[in-house]
């Protein structure tokens, strides 16, 4: 991961911060609890390869998305981008920020 942070694609981490940050989020992500969502909710799913996970993981990653919505009329995806979901931000800034802004507006709406 250092060599790729040199590059500016990770984030420049010790290994042991990064594997830290991992047990972390996949901790977090797996307390959470789509059905209890009150608000609108919007993915944007990226499609690209991710060179730290395998293609099982990936899809097993993507697939929560449609046990999200699933689960509450509130969650949506806003859209498909042909890029991996760590460089999602990096590669489709507009799909994103069209993502917020229809966010945004789907809150407004419901207050």
């Amino acid at each position: 991961m250092w060599l790729l942070a040199r590059f500016g694609l990770s984030a420049r981490m010790s290994p042991g911060q990064c594997a830290e940050v991992v047990i972390e989020m996949d901790a977090a992500n797996a307390e959470l609890d789509f059905a209890a969502l009150t608000v609108p909710t919007m993915f944007v799913v990226g499609t690209g390869a991710h060179p730290g996970a395998g293609e099982e993981e990936v899809r097993t990653m993507r697939a929560a998305t449609s046990v999200a919505i699933a689960r509450n009329e509130l969650v949506s995806v806003f859209a498909t981008s042909p890029a991996n979901h760590v460089r999602l931000l990096a590669k489709d800034t507009d799909t994103v920020v069209a993502a917020i802004e229809a966010v945004t507006t789907a809150c407004r709406a419901r207050t």
